[in-house]
Formats: structure tokens, C-alpha cells, sequence
């Protein structure tokens, strides 16, 4: 097609390659069809997966599509975090790495967001929200940012990138020994 109208797209989902041509709103409904049929949602018009290159090409790729349109429940089902500490790591990665939306994309959280994101994910409250911020930097998880922000660091993300989430042996329950019970005390002795 040599019209000036005419769009080009190129999508990669794995090892498989699909190529559309034609009128830019045509490629643009079968790339959001696509989009949502793989995501398993209706399309959302508005959302285009792909970007336009100078010459009227574009590149898609629907897998790193997919990766970003979670949201934080999701996410939070997927990591599984198995304390407040982990689910604090959790939410600074899915603010930095994973959120869709440019807006909400952060670098460093403070408590007001932690108690938002925890909402949001249907996750439990913690007590004293300050305190998970604290103990989860203590924990290796963040380093401090400023002033009440905490910024994921290294350890932070492998422990939510490569850690959380895994089946098998991290899932095992751990069950301590119980506690030895002192001796009975004999009446009349201290």
C-alpha cells in the first residue's frame, strides 16, 4: 500500500511475529483487539500498543504490553509477599518497574503511598505503617531517599523480581521446634 494513510505494524509475542498494513484506525482496532484478547479484557480504544516511527512503521511488542497493564492486585497475587516488609518492597517496585501509567510511576515511596498501594492490592493495613517503612529499609530492602521516602535498592528488587512469586520451595512452611518448658518449680524454693 502506498498511500500516505497507509500504517504498517510489526508484533512480536514470543517467537512469533505478526505484521499488519493498512489505514492507521484499522491497524490501530486490530492491534487493541489483539491487545485485549491476549490481556483477556475488553480493549480499551484510547491505549495504543505500539508507537509510530518516522516513516509510518511501527513496533509492537504485546509481551512487555502485557507486563505493564497489571495493576497492583494483581501484582500483589502474583508476588504473593509473605510479611508487610516484602509487600512494602512489593509496592516500590510495581510504583518503579510496573505501573502502566507514567504519572504514577515513582522512585522513591513514602507512608502516605504505602497505605494507598495496600488499599488498592486489598492488602491488610499495618499498625503502624512508619514502622514497615523503617524495619523494611533495616531489612536491606530500601535505602532512604529524603526525608520519610524510601527508595528500592538492589536487594529490594532481586528479592521481588527473582524471589517472591516462585512456587516450590520458597512456599514451604517453615515449622520451628516448640519451646522447651522449664522445669516445675518445687514448691517452697526459688
Amino acid at each position: 500500500m502506498a498511500k500516505d494513510n497507509s500504517h504498517k505494524v510489526k508484533i512480536s509475542i514470543g517467537d512469533a511475529i505478526i505484521e499488519i498494513e493498512g489505514e492507521v484506525s484499522g491497524v490501530t482496532k486490530i492491534v487493541d483487539s489483539l491487545k485485549s484478547v491476549l490481556q483477556g479484557r475488553p480493549s480499551a480504544p484510547e491505549q495504543s500498543a505500539f508507537q509510530t516511527t518516522r516513516d509510518g512503521q511501527s513496533n509492537a511488542s504485546i509481551g512487555s504490553e502485557l507486563e505493564l497493564a497489571k495493576d497492583i492486585r494483581a501484582f500483589f497475587e502474583e508476588k504473593r509477599p509473605r510479611n508487610q516488609l516484602e509487600a512494602a518492597a512489593v509496592v516500590a517496585f510495581y510504583l518503579q518497574y510496573v505501573e502502566n501509567e507514567a504519572v504514577n510511576r515513582r522512585e522513591a515511596i513514602d507512608v502516605g503511598v504505602l497505605k494507598d498501594e495496600f488499599r488498592k492490592a486489598d492488602y491488610p493495613l499495618p499498625k503502624v505503617p512508619n514502622q514497615v517503612l523503617i524495619d523494611a529499609k533495616k531489612a536491606g530492602y530500601f535505602d532512604v531517599a529524603g526525608t520519610g521516602q524510601y527508595k528500592l535498592n538492589s536487594v529490594g528488587y532481586n528479592l521481588v523480581k527473582f524471589a517472591l512469586g516462585k512456587g516450590g520451595e520458597d512456599e514451604k512452611i517453615i515449622k520451628r521446634r516448640p519451646r522447651k518448658k522449664n522445669a516445675k518449680r518445687v514448691k517452697g524454693k526459688k
